[in-house]
Order: C-alpha cells, then structure tokens, then sequence
C-alpha cells in the first residue's frame, strides 16, 4: 500500500493537535491470543494525533507500516480517494502542506507559486600571458640582454642628471672610444669629478672599474695630466 505524508502547519503540533475524516485499509494476518491466524480485510475509520518530534537518543518517531523517520508535525496516511479527499480539505483551509510539492499544487488545483528569480550572469576574462620561448634560446638570451640594456641606461641617465657637473667636466676626454658614458660615471662613482682629480688617481682604482682595461687606464691618466698642466708624480 502506498502512503502519503504531509505535515500539519497551521500551529505548533506540541502533541495535541487532531484531525478526523481518514481511513484505513485492512489486509493483514493476526495472530489471536489463543494461537492460530486470521486474515483481517476491509477498512476502518482512522484518526490522527500530531505528535511533536520525538528525538531523544534511539527514541525517534518512526511511522509503523513503512519505517520513514517522521519529523514534528509529521503524518502519514494510505493513498486512498477517501484520504485524498480529506486531505484535501485540510490542505484548502491551511492546516496542513504535503511534503509532496506537486501533489500539494495538484490537490490546491493552482498553479505552483514559483519564487522570482533573478539571475545575475558574471562573466570575468582573464588574460594570461606566458612566455613559452625556452630560456637558453637566442632568442631569450637577446631579451634578456634588452631588458638588461635598458634597466642600465634609465639607471645611467638618472645618474648622469645627478652627477650632471662632473659627468659634463670628463666627457673632454677623448680617449675612451666605447662605453664612454659607462666609463665615465664609473670614474665619478669612485669619487673623481675633476680632471685634476682623475690625473692623480691611482691607476688600480681605474682598472677596478667596469669596462675599463691596462690600455684605456693608462691613456686616461696620461690625457687627464695633459689636461691638468703636468704628470702624476711618481
């Protein structure tokens, strides 16, 4: 036999609440106190006691004929035209709801209340990039050296606006052919802002520059004392 379950809503059920008008369908064996059995058809009338949920431990309110785990204000009858009808009945007035959400509608003969929905569409793009030249290529090995280049020439030029007075007193210098502008703010770097200063510099502390080798110190330092008027004495 199949059930129908709905839950009385209109109060807190507290173990009081009743309702009347259902039946039920008889086909069972029972066994009568003196021995033997009998088979017992055909249908009584049924009340119903709404009962508070009972969940104390292993004590829980559990519907006899099909073992579903019934919840406050929970009841189950059998599928019956009679127990539709009543159930019906209490469902129009606002008693009870079916936990069955079409058959609730169907018994109402409305349509289903739908929520309004509103949906909000996010749609995010995210743009990612990666490199997938590999990193020993010619070409990663030039970008490399672009990045680099141009890392040192925005550092340079903030030297050079800096420095602006000695970098302008040693570009007099001719003999330095490559790199000059390296070269000349790694002489400044080393304190030498005057050509008086470079012509009596020791020359380790011009080989301890970047770029600058035995040839291009010595040609700095004799073209620095020219300059200046005499020699480094020695």
């Amino acid at each position: 036999m199949k059930y129908l379950k709905a839950t009385w809503v209109v109060s807190d059920p507290g173990g009081h609440a009743s309702m009347t008008g259902f039946e039920e369908i008889l086909d069972e064996l029972v066994t009568k106190p003196g021995g033997g059995r009998v088979r017992r058809t055909g249908n009584k009338g049924k009340g119903i006691i709404i009962t508070p949920c009972m969940d104390d431990g292993d004590n829980k309110q559990v519907h006899e004929k099909t073992g579903d785990r019934l919840y406050a204000g929970e009841f189950m009858v059998q599928d019956t035209p009679k127990n539709i009808q009543t159930l019906k009945d209490y469902l129009t007035i606002g008693f009870i709801e079916m936990n069955d959400y079409n058959l609730h509608w169907e018994l109402l003969g409305e349509e289903p209340e739908e929520p309004e929905i509103i949906e909000e569409e996010v749609i995010e793009t995210v743009i990612t990039e990666t490199d997938v030249t590999p990193k020993n290529s010619p070409a990663a090995k030039r970008q490399k050296q672009k990045e680099v280049t141009q890392r040192l020439q925005e550092g340079l030029a903030e030297f050079r606006k800096e420095n602006k007075d000695a970098m302008e007193t040693l570009q007099v210098l001719t003999s330095i052919k490559i790199r000059k502008e390296e070269v000349l703010a790694g002489i400044v770097e080393k304190g030498i802002k005057t050509i008086e200063q470079l012509a009596s510099t020791n020359k380790d502390i011009l080989l301890s520059i970047k770029f600058v080798g035995e040839k291009l110190a010595t040609d700095m330092l004799e073209e620095a004392q020219k300059l200046s008027g005499g020699s480094k004495e020695e």
